[in-house]
Order: structure tokens, then sequence, then C-alpha cells
């Protein structure tokens, strides 16, 4: 933080007046983000969008026209600590994890509109996916094999596709690997998309970095039947 301070006081008194307002791109949680930021008073609202319709919430303070304060909710139950400095049209940013206080992430942000309401398809383009509506509901796992179609052991979970594009898995390995980073009492989600026969299910935050999951699918009235890139099939029943 003093070393934010110490810039500012380096600074021109013509950047006293600096409005936060607008959208700024770069590389924030991901590595393509749209930062949407508005303010009253020294209250800051934003939204850290991932692509062009999923979002993390960001709520903070913005004081002295330059310095940005606050927190971004992921989706892992983290938050990141943001703090901030507006330098006309760039942000300058320093990031750390609430949990690990080790994990320090600095980027720059670049504005590219004061428009608060600016149309992302300019940042991302055309949404390409959309989300098979057979998938939505529970599913148990009631089976798997390997790429020589040998029956292998398996882990019981289930997963829940909803429809607003969150995905749920009760895992017990899942449930232990997060609480190995301290998350517990967390319910492990993700947001998923179809497309064509495959479920692209992803997970991006600057603790974990950028997880991505292709898998292979179909559907044939209450069975679903996922491929993994190793040629593994896993059998669910619809709960």
């Amino acid at each position: 933080m003093w070393r934010i301070l110490l810039i500012l006081l380096l600074l021109p008194n013509d950047l006293s007046a600096q409005s936060l307002d607008g959208v700024y791109t770069g590389e924030l949680v991901s590595s393509k983000n749209a930062f949407v930021v508005s303010t009253v008073e020294t209250l800051a609202v934003g939204s850290v969008f991932l692509n062009g319709h999923d979002k993390l919430v960001f709520l903070g303070t913005f004081s002295n026209d330059s310095i940005l304060e606050g927190r971004i909710n992921l989706l892992n139950g983290d938050a990141l600590i943001l703090t901030g400095l507006l330098l006309k049209d760039s942000l300058l940013i320093n990031l750390k994890s609430s949990i690990d206080t080790t994990l320090t992430v600095r980027t720059y942000l670049f504005k590219i509109s004061s428009n608060t309401k600016y149309n992302l398809r300019k940042v991302f383009g055309r949404d390409q996916y959309s989300r098979d509506e057979r998938l939505l509901g529970t599913w148990v796992i009631v089976g798997a094999q390997d790429q020589n179609r040998v029956k292998v052991p398996f882990e019981n979970h289930t997963m829940e596709f909803k429809a607003d594009g969150w995905l749920y898995i009760n895992s017990m390995a899942i449930n232990r690997q997060m609480s190995s980073y301290g998350l517990r009492n967390l319910e492990p989600k993700t947001k998923w998309e179809t497309s064509g026969s495959k479920i692209i299910s992803r997970f991006e935050s600057v603790m974990f970095g950028s997880v991505e999951h292709i898998l292979n699918y179909s559907i044939r009235g209450d069975t679903l039947t996922t491929q993994n890139s190793k040629g593994y099939e896993y059998v669910y029943k619809k709960k």
C-alpha cells in the first residue's frame, strides 16, 4: 500500500479529477476479463466478467480520485483483496488471496469506455455456446469403464446441472481437496455449457488458475454417458 501512496504523491496535479467509472479490459482473474465499475461518492461497485455472461462481484471504495480498494468474490468461496491505482486510462492492480496471503498478482487494466453500459460483445464476441436442456437436473454415477471397455472402480458422486449455468458436483474426493485448501463447508461448483456433443465446465480464479474440463456426452432416456480425453466412460442415471 505504501508504494501506491508514494506513486500518488509523485503524480501531477491534473490527475486529481479522474473518473473511475467505465469498462476496463485485461488479465485480472483469468486470461481475458472485462471490469465494469461505477462509483457513488466513495463507494465502488463493479463486476468482473469472465466472458459475455459469467461474472464475479466487486465491492470496494474509491478515494483521493486515484485509489481503489475492495474485494472480488470468487466462485470457490475465496475472495481476492484488490488494491488499485488509477493512472489516466489505466488501472495498476495488486491482488492477494484472502486465504493464501503469500499469493500476490500484479496486473494492468486498460480503460476502453467510460460508459458502463458498453456492449461486451465487442470484448468477448458472440456467445458460441448453449446449454442442452436435457442435462438439467441431478445425475448419479452408476458405472465406469476404461478405453478398453473394462469396468473400473469409481467414486460415488452426483452432478447437478442448473438452468442458470451452475454445475454442482457432490463428491467426497472433491470435498477433501477443497478442505485441503481451507475451503470447508462449501459446495464445489463451476459453470457449464454445451457445444455440439461436448460438455464444457469451467472454473477460473487466480488462486487455482484456469481449469476447463471438456467431456463428450450422449443421453438416451434417463441415462447420461460421458467420455473424457483418455477414453474413460462414465455412466449416470437421472435422479
